[in-house]
C-alpha cells in the first residue's frame, strides 16, 4: 500500500499543482486563483506544515517553491507545529498538506 503511494506522488503532484502553473520566461503564474498572482506577489514567506507521506511531499515542495518563488520556505510536523510558538509575519503563506 506505501509502496503504491509512493509511486503514484509524481502523478498526483502533476495534476493537483503543475496543470495549474504556467511558465512563461522563467514566471511561473497561478491562473485559477480569483485574485490571481496578485496575492502571490504579497508573500514574503511559505510555512509548509504536513506529517508522514505528507511531509515528504512537503521536503519537495519546499526545493521547488524556493527555487521558483525565490521565497524562505520551512517545513514542519503538524504534530509538533501546534505545540511551538512559531513566529508567523503577517505575509506568510501556510500550505497545509494531508494524504487522508
Amino acid at each position: 500500500y506505501i509502496l503504491q503511494e509512493i509511486r503514484e506522488q509524481p502523478m498526483v503532484i502533476a495534476r493537483a499543482a503543475f496543470s495549474r502553473l504556467k511558465e512563461t520566461e522563467g514566471d511561473v503564474r497561478f491562473e485559477d486563483f480569483p485574485r490571481g498572482d496578485d496575492v502571490f506577489r504579497e508573500v514574503q514567506r511559505i510555512q509548509i506544515v504536513a506529517c508522514g507521506t505528507s511531509l515528504h511531499a512537503g521536503l519537495v515542495g519546499k526545493f521547488l517553491l524556493e527555487r521558483w518563488a525565490r521565497l524562505p520556505v520551512e517545513c514542519d510536523f503538524a504534530s509538533e507545529y501546534r505545540y511551538r510558538s512559531a513566529v508567523e509575519g503577517g505575509k506568510t503563506l501556510v500550505i497545509a498538506i494531508t494524504q487522508s
